[in-house]
């Protein structure tokens, strides 16, 4: 639900969406600029492979993708930028 953010959901709040986005699990990747969750790597790359399509660039090479699959921890020197707002991670 949209909303305006307080300090009670501020740790939860995606800038981008405008609505709260609870880590739920470890695995989840929280942009530390729009605060955009991504539950885990996996969704992660869906965003990025979803953008790279719509912007018309190249995709993600299968090798860098199933390294990341492999070694979750590895994302961020695959995936460097937030697919919802572009920041470093």
């Amino acid at each position: 639900m949209s909303h305006e953010p307080t300090r009670a959901c501020d740790a939860d709040h995606c800038y981008i969406h405008n609505e709260d986005e609870p880590a739920e699990s470890t695995q989840a990747i929280v942009c530390g600029e729009c605060g955009h969750m991504y539950p885990d790597a996996l969704e992660l790359i869906v965003a990025d492979a979803r953008l790279r399509q719509e912007l018309e660039l190249t995709p993600l090479p299968v090798g860098a993708v199933s390294f990341v699959l492999a070694d979750p921890e590895s994302v961020f020197q695959v995936i460097p930028t937030c697919p919802t707002c572009a920041h470093d991670f």
